[in-house]
């Protein structure tokens, strides 16, 4: 319950909002063996202004992304 209850404050800091998205979130954190948001690509890409996605499209993008390279790591 801790790690699902921090990882939700983590990512809502970012404006995700939602639940199924605060999910990916935490499950992309639970399999990756760093704080995924303190890296600073993730962090910028959560903030950037620029990008027209929403908080939660941008999880959904990380998320695919993640899915991409570990296909890729066979």
């Amino acid at each position: 319950m801790k790690f699902t209850k921090t990882e939700e404050q983590k990512i809502k800091a970012f404006g995700v909002e939602g639940e199924d998205k605060i999910g990916l979130w935490s499950l992309m954190q639970l399999t990756c063996p760093r704080d995924l948001s303190k890296e600073p690509d993730i962090r910028n890409f959560l903030r950037t202004k620029s990008i027209t996605a929403t908080p939660d499209e941008r999880v959904k993008e990380l998320f695919e992304y993640r899915i991409t390279l570990l296909k890729g790591a066979k």
